[in-house]
């Protein structure tokens, strides 16, 4: 596909989906457009397979805190 002489062909986002307007470009401003119910910037991704954003990140070590945490109270009060 050859581009107009007027816009440079974008480079590509390593494992980045692309989001491409109407008229065929994707967007130049770093931002993508998703089903999400809030739009991701391209700067909350944090790379880890699995995890989308950070606050997701955030979620899973908050609820891993509170699972030890219940696990430990437990077992302390069955073993003791």
């Amino acid at each position: 596909m050859k581009s107009p002489p007027d816009q440079p062909v974008p480079a590509p986002q390593g494992g980045a989906r692309h989001s491409v307007r109407a008229d065929g470009w994707p967007k130049e401003n770093g931002a993508q457009e998703t089903d999400a119910p809030y739009p991701t910037n391209l700067d909350e991704l944090t790379g880890l397979p699995g995890f989308g954003t950070w606050r997701g990140v955030y979620v899973f070590v908050f609820g891993s805190f509170i699972l030890w945490v219940a696990l430990l109270f437990v077992l302390t009060r069955i073993f003791s």
